[in-house]
Parts: C-alpha cells; sequence; structure tokens
C-alpha cells in the first residue's frame, strides 16, 4: 500500500515538472520574439513578433498550457527580467498605455485553444479564422485599454491601423506553421507501423525480406535473404557435388 502511495506520487511529480517545464518553454518562446521589436514614432505600441509568438503558442500548447505560459510571461516582466518588447525591463508595465495589449495575449491564447481543440483535422481556412478572432481579441482588448489614455479615434489611430498588414502577414505564416505542424504530428503519432513497414519494403529491394508475421498482427522480422544458389545454404555433400567436374 505504501509503495502504490509512493509511486502514485512520484508520477504526480512528474506529471507536474513536466508541466512546468513545458509552461516555462512557452514563456521562453514569447520572450524569444519579442526581442524582436521595431520602435514606431508616431506610436507608443512597437512593432513585434509577440502576436506570432502567441498565435504558435495556442496552436501547438492548447488553451490551458497557453494561458499559463503567457501568465509566467507577465509574471516575469513584473519582476524586472528582460523579457518584454524590445528586451526592457518595467515591473510596472500594466500601469502603461500599451499595457492592454499584454494582456489581450491571454484572451486571445485561450480564445484561439478552445477554437482549434474542437478541430481534430483543422483546414488552413478554420485556422486562419481562429487566429483572426485572436487578432481581434488583441486588438480589441489593446485598443479599449489606450483609450483610456488618448481617446477612442486615436487609440484605433495609434494602435490598431498601422498594425493591420503586418497582422495578415503573421496570420498567414502562423497559419501555414500550426498546418504543418499538425501533419507532422499526425503523421508520426497515428502511422508508426507504416513507417516502419515502407523502410521494410526498401530492405526489400537491397536484398531483405520479411518473415511471416504471428497471429497477434506483430510487426514481421527481417531475415536476411539468401538466394537458392547460394553455397552458403548448401551442406558440405552438397557443395562438393557441385565443385566436382562432370565425367564423361
Amino acid at each position: 500500500m505504501a509503495y502504490a502511495k509512493t509511486l502514485q506520487r512520484e508520477k504526480i511529480i512528474d506529471l507536474l515538472s513536466k508541466e512546468v517545464l513545458i509552461v516555462l518553454g512557452g514563456s521562453c518562446f514569447l520572450a524569444i520574439l519579442s526581442q524582436l521589436a521595431i520602435p514606431l514614432p508616431f506610436t507608443p505600441v512597437p512593432l513585434t513578433l509577440q502576436t506570432f509568438a502567441v498565435f504558435l503558442l495556442a496552436g501547438i500548447l492548447g488553451s490551458r498550457r497557453a494561458v499559463y505560459s503567457v501568465l509566467a510571461h507577465l509574471v516575469q516582466g513584473c519582476c524586472g527580467l528582460p523579457v518584454l518588447a524590445g528586451g526592457t525591463t518595467n515591473p510596472l508595465w500594466f500601469a502603461e498605455p500599451k499595457a492592454g495589449f499584454l494582456f489581450s495575449f491571454l484572451a486571445a491564447v485561450f480564445l484561439i485553444g478552445k477554437l482549434l481543440e474542437k478541430r481534430d483535422r483543422a483546414t488552413l481556412l478554420y485556422i486562419a479564422l481562429s487566429l483572426s478572432l485572436g487578432q481581434l481579441a488583441i486588438s480589441g482588448i489593446g485598443m479599449l485599454w489606450l483609450s483610456l489614455y488618448f481617446g477612442l479615434s486615436k487609440a484605433f489611430y495609434f494602435g490598431v491601423a498601422p498594425f493591420l498588414s503586418g497582422a495578415a502577414i503573421k496570420i498567414t505564416a502562423a497559419t501555414l506553421c500550426l498546418k504543418g505542424y499538425s501533419l507532422c504530428t499526425r503523421t508520426i503519432s497515428t502511422n508508426p507501423k507504416k513507417l516502419i513497414l515502407r523502410t521494410a519494403n526498401l530492405l526489400n529491394s537491397d536484398g531483405y525480406h520479411s518473415g511471416p508475421s504471428s497471429n497477434d498482427h506483430s510487426l514481421p522480422i527481417l531475415k536476411k535473404y539468401r538466394p537458392p544458389h547460394d553455397p552458403s545454404n548448401l551442406n558440405h555433400s552438397e557443395i562438393v557435388k557441385i565443385q566436382e567436374p562432370s565425367r564423361a
């Protein structure tokens, strides 16, 4: 009984450790892409790859892990780590006009993650629409927060209009990346035997053949193929008969 409890406790610890590592990896990925920032002179909001990272996190990690990754990223910013746009450090980032865009990442990853989780084999159009809704959430929340400082009309001019073309490019790139990731993971997870059988077929053409499979549908055992006239397949007497010259 005590051993079972210890084993269960170890499994829980391993599971939590795995989740923590995934979340920290997601926050680091967001922090890395946040370093690529271009400040614009006419707006306090810089041009970054943060939204692109948000799209990928939501599509790859799912809604729950992506939300935790963004939360970890924001907490790291509050701790003074250089994880914000352009590598800046500002523990009071939540008091700035552009803070609404950072808060909106939470809503965006949750929305995108939930939409993509409903479809196991999402089409390119469905992925693009899901990312577009996430971008709409980012722009809407960020604009509303920015309107507290500049008014609604100026908030749209400063926080939305300059980034529409860039948002379209990032949505397109993220859609292609997520579709490719989905195809790769589906091939690896659902067809491992097919990959091995394809390798066996290639070996067949190089002098190998597959032996009979068992009734439990296990994979065939690869055996070295030896031609019927190969001397290694014959016993000693048969070899002597072959090597002796025929007598008239």
